[in-house]
């Protein structure tokens, strides 16, 4: 049997016409196109490359079935990548097809392009992306970031934490709580360290001592472990009347009570943490001893270099010396732009050409 010959003499043409409209349909475009977006939106509205863990805590069995539909990596998963080659390919059979009309109309040519290059970027993205964290002390190199798979990844020049800063809207607050039974008297006062602070209502003086970030006790009595508010205390110094009296006080056992302080008072020490209003890394590249750059990054402002980019992702509240970083490499971000570029051009084009044209 002969295979079926076009009026072109093209064998197979016949079987590839009948195709071609299901392929290259315009509808099976914007049907794409439509799925391409709901993804996109899915990938933004759900965080992306979390532990698996956490999405079950967080959404409860839905969490789950993120997980198994990749949705916990939408950018990088085998159905997004599927979906953007069929799109693709989509277009590509559709420019061919009406390439006779899509020529005369040069904004057109270039939209399709546009589209191609937009579909082509998010494909080296999903393959080639690089994506992962990097936890920092002051003071501390490192030379490799943990990708979003677990994996340790090499970097080409090593990373340095020069120093890193915590910036608050207002400053931490210490607030002592005073009950005396006698009378069911309530009163509060923030403690900082300096002078008594009366409090006539319940008939005290109280003198702030020493402040305890990380409270522990050693042989030489209490000491801080560091600057991180794991445990804070306070020790305080009373007086009510001819009665003087030392005791400590915790935010996190708040019904601790001192031996020497005298009955129907109760103590609870509240500590309130600062509001949070930026924090920042000053980075280091180093290479062979050189430092090529040097650069403070906040969450607004990140740090680049060949081809890496370092953000500011957060900060442990237990060890303010430490830093957490986003790495990010990401090849695509070329062929976007380029895309987007052209896309503003060919739809420039075409608007240009029907003003010309309009009566």
């Amino acid at each position: 049997m002969k295979p079926s010959v076009s009026p072109n003499g093209v064998p197979g043409s016949g079987s590839f016409r009948r195709w071609i409209p299901a392929v290259g349909s315009p509808k099976t475009f914007f049907v794409l196109m439509g799925m391409l977006i709901v993804a996109c939106i899915a990938g933004g509205f759900i965080p992306q490359n979390s532990e698996p863990s956490s999405y079950e805590a967080f959404y409860g069995a839905v969490g789950r079935v993120i997980v198994s539909l990749g949705l916990d990596d939408v950018f990088g998963s085998a159905w997004f990548l599927v979906l953007l080659s069929v799109s693709a390919l989509n277009l590509v059979v559709c420019t061919v097809h009406r390439w006779e009309t899509i020529r005369r109309q040069p904004g057109i040519t270039i939209a399709h392009l546009a589209v191609l290059l937009l579909l082509a970027g998010g494909a080296v993205r999903g393959v080639s992306a690089l994506r992962g964290t990097m936890s920092l002390e002051v003071g501390q190199t490192a030379w490799s970031f943990r990708g979003t798979s677990g994996e340790e990844t090499t970097l080409p020049f090593s990373v340095r934490l020069d120093d890193f800063q915590i910036r608050y809207w207002d400053g931490e607050r210490h607030v002592l709580h005073v009950f005396r039974e006698s009378g069911n008297v309530r009163d509060s006062v923030l403690l900082s360290t300096g002078s008594f602070v009366p409090l006539d209502r319940a008939g005290l003086k109280i003198l702030p001592l020493a402040f305890y970030p990380d409270f522990t006790l050693e042989e030489g009595g209490a000491v801080s472990r560091g600057e991180a508010r794991r445990n804070p205390a306070w020790s305080l110094e009373f007086k009510n009347g001819a009665t003087t009296w030392r005791q400590f006080v915790f935010a996190r056992f708040p019904e601790f009570r001192s031996k020497s302080a005298p009955s129907g008072f109760r103590f609870y020490y509240e500590y309130i943490p600062g509001r949070v209003r930026q924090y920042e890394s000053r980075l280091m590249v180093v290479i062979e001893g050189r430092t090529p750059l040097e650069r403070t990054v906040n969450v607004n402002s990140p740090m680049t270099y060949d081809g890496y980019r370092f953000y500011q992702a957060g900060f442990d509240p237990d060890n303010p010396r430490l830093s957490i970083l986003h790495v990010v490499k990401d090849p695509s971000v070329g062929w976007v732009y380029a895309g987007f570029f052209l896309l503003i051009v060919g739809l420039g084009w075409v608007c240009a050409d029907r003003f010309r044209n309009s009566p």
